[in-house]
């Protein structure tokens, strides 16, 4: 988010010198749970950017291992009442059949809990997160990242977070960007360089991420 301090930008940036980039790292992303089904004026969600995915793979006659089980997760994790015991035997039959997807949809169920199907295992999350993160699954690289840099689950290491950011950032995850750039900005796993860190956060206003705020009053 940008402040709404009226003084004047620092370096280009519309920012405030009042509200440096933010220092903390980012928080795991929410457990999964798709809502509603897809439509002409749903906003953009897994379950519509999961559609365009199929559609092109299509195109190209190639289906990911264990896509038409996820995709039918899916469908049940929709509407007000969904059956979660049959959504998770979905995606344990999906991820059977080798979905990354899969993988990462249980992976943040096992990271958060989701009472009462999956009691909170970080070491069972931390498994399937790297097999979702090796079958390409930005926001599964984004969360180890997230893992490295706060130690949680693994050993703290932050060129690996660094790394994973910068991962998931290269598989147009929107808001590792922006925490590409907040690790140049600081030095965080990699040498500081403020230049190239704005640059990175600038790009990621740009794109408009959501999920994560590179600045913060009080963080620095």
């Amino acid at each position: 988010m940008r402040s709404s301090n009226s003084r004047e930008p620092v370096e280009g940036l519309n920012i405030s010198p009042l509200n440096p980039f933010r220092k903390k790292p980012p928080r795991h992303r929410e457990p999964w749970s798709p809502k509603g089904p897809p439509d002409s004026n749903a906003p953009k969600s897994e379950v519509n950017q999961f559609v365009k995915e199929q559609s092109k793979s299509l195109a190209r006659n190639v289906l990911p291992p264990g896509s038409q089980t996820y995709a039918k997760a899916l469908r049940n994790a929709q509407g007000d009442q969904p059956d979660w015991e049959a959504v998770l035997r979905l995606l344990d039959r999906a991820i059977d059949e080798g979905s990354a997807e899969a993988m990462y949809a249980k992976a943040t169920w096992y990271l958060a809990g989701k009472d009462p199907h999956i009691s909170k295992n970080i070491a069972k999350a931390m498994v399937l997160l790297r097999k979702a993160a090796s079958g390409g699954v930005a926001s599964a690289m984004f969360d180890l990242a997230v893992s490295y840099e706060t130690g949680v689950g693994v050993k703290k290491n932050e060129k690996k977070a660094f790394e994973f950011y910068l991962r998931a950032a290269l598989n147009m995850d929107e808001d590792a960007v922006g925490e590409v750039g907040r690790c140049y900005y600081h030095g965080i796993g990699v040498t500081r360089d403020r230049r190239i860190g704005k640059i990175w956060i600038e790009h990621s206003i740009v794109k408009g991420a959501t999920g994560v705020d590179p600045f913060s009053r009080r963080d620095l």
